[in-house]
């Protein structure tokens, strides 16, 4: 219940079910994501599972400058996100 994970790229359905279950949580990035990996963490599949989820910018080379920047990302790779 300690554990929180950082980009989760990687990560599928049965993951992230692992992850509720244990009582973990994640941050997610997407900025850096996609610039990094080329592709983001599956959202819709970590808050399905019951993880939680915030959002963070990674450091200045690959993430947003701000959280607003991370947002309108966050956003654009996850529609559903409000």
């Amino acid at each position: 219940d300690k554990l929180i994970g950082i980009h989760c790229v990687a990560l599928e359905r049965e993951d992230f079910d692992v992850m509720a279950a244990h009582g973990c949580k994640m941050v997610w990035s997407p900025t850096s994501n996609l610039l990094l990996y080329g592709q983001t963490a599956k959202i819709s599949e970590a808050r399905a599972a019951g993880v939680p989820v915030t959002l963070g910018s990674d450091w200045s080379v690959s993430g947003a400058k701000s959280l607003l920047g991370e947002l309108k990302v966050a956003h654009l790779a996850e529609p559903t996100i409000p």
